[in-house]
């Protein structure tokens, strides 16, 4: 590695998905839930119960979040408070 490379873990906090009980799944409610499917569509399907999502779990806006399903999809996060 050069001494121009940095690793992420050195320049930004990662943080993997969080394991929410899809029994709290609403299509309604307090807190959107960000799925993959949901990074490049324009309305969020599914929310969960604020007391439910914990703040490591949230999401604003200028985080870049990273969807891996198959495609490797990034977006700069400009849709609010989500989990």
């Amino acid at each position: 590695m050069s001494q121009s490379s940095l690793r992420v873990k050195d320049v930004a906090e990662v943080i993997n998905g969080f394991p929410f009980d899809a029994k709290e799944f609403t299509d309604v409610g307090d807190i959107p839930l960000v799925r993959i499917r949901d990074l490049s569509s324009e309305a969020f399907e599914t929310f969960v119960p604020k007391e439910s999502a914990p703040e490591s779990a949230m999401i604003r806006d200028g985080d870049v979040v990273i969807g891996m399903d198959g495609d490797f999809n990034a977006v700069h996060w400009k849709r609010g408070p989500a989990a």
